[in-house]
């Protein structure tokens, strides 16, 4: 997208958060299935292992301020996260020309949310 060495470390640190969080995922859920097995031993290792991932992720995400300058996020990576809608003010008035699809027609999309990947 834009070619800099904050994106690739947005793009890094992002990627890192989502692998060490998701490996609490299973773990959470042993420990829902114990719960319901009224397995004690089971809830607290599995809980103990959820924490260590999400205490990974903690030390990650400070990690971000490193190497991404956060004027370069907001204004030059931001406004390809953010999709096109709406965005005359960062230079984006006609939305996004896709080149080589649909003979370069300019597109408004709308961004990904929090709730969603980078990658």
């Amino acid at each position: 997208m834009t070619g800099t060495f904050d994106e690739t470390w947005f793009d890094i640190v992002s990627i890192s958060v989502e692998v060490e969080g998701g490996a609490a995922l299973q773990p959470s859920l042993n420990a829902m299935q114990a719960v319901r097995d009224d397995d004690l031993k089971v809830v607290s290792e599995n809980l103990k292992t959820a924490l260590s991932q999400l205490e990974k992720v903690g030390k990650l995400l400070p990690r971000m301020f490193e190497k991404c300058d956060p004027s370069v996020f907001y204004w030059k990576i931001r406004k390809f996260l953010e999709g096109s809608e709406n965005m005359a003010a960062l230079g984006l008035p006609n939305g996004l020309e896709y080149q080589g699809v649909n003979n370069n027609e300019r597109k408004h999309f709308m961004g990904a949310t929090g709730g969603q990947s980078n990658s």
